[in-house]
C-alpha cells in the first residue's frame, strides 16, 4: 500500500524537528518492513527553503492524489496537513482512508478529532511505536 504521511514541519524548533524527524524515519522503516511504500516529502529533512512554496504544494498534492491511504501525524498545528486531509478525504472520488494520531496530552484541533468522514479515524497514541498497528487496523477494512 502507498502511504502518504502528513505532519507539521513549521511548528517545531530546529531541535524538536531533528528529534521528531529521527522518530519519523524509524516509523517509515517500520511501515516499509510491513510491506508498505512510503511516499516521501519533497523538502529536505533540515527544512531548508531550497524548494519553493509552489513546488511543495504541487508535490504534496500529487502525493495525496496517488496514495492508497494517509497517515496524519497531528503533533503540531498545521494548516498544510489540514489541506492534505481535505484532499485525501474529499478531493478524490470517495476519498482514501485516513488515520490521524497524536501522542496523549497533545492539543489537537476539533476539526480533526471531530471529523466524521466514514474513512477517517483519529486516536491518541502513547508513542510512535504504536502507530503502525493503529494505522493498519483502521485502513484494513477499506482495502480488502
Amino acid at each position: 500500500m502507498k502511504i502518504y504521511i502528513g505532519s507539521a514541519i513549521q511548528g517545531f524548533t530546529d531541535a524538536e524537528w531533528t528529534a521528531f524527524y529521527k522518530q519519523l524515519t524509524t516509523l517509515k522503516e517500520q511501515l516499509r518492513a510491513r510491506g508498505h511504500e512510503i511516499l516521501e516529502y519533497v523538502s529536505n529533512h533540515d527544512r531548508s527553503h531550497e524548494v519553493s512554496d509552489k513546488e511543495i504544494f504541487a508535490w504534496d498534492h500529487e502525493q495525496c492524489m496517488k496514495c492508497d491511504a494517509m497517515l496524519a501525524l497531528a503533533f503540531q498545528p498545521s494548516t498544510g496537513m489540514g489541506m492534505e486531509l481535505g484532499v485525501c478525504l474529499y478531493g478524490r472520488n470517495g476519498g482514501v482512508p485516513v488515520f490521524a494520531t497524536a501522542t496523549k496530552g497533545t492539543h489537537v484541533s476539533k476539526m480533526v478529532t471531530g471529523c466524521n468522514h466514514p474513512k477517517f479515524a483519529f486516536s491518541y497514541c502513547n508513542d510512535l511505536s504504536e502507530i503502525p498497528n493503529l494505522f493498519e487496523k483502521h485502513v484494513a477494512k477499506y482495502l480488502k
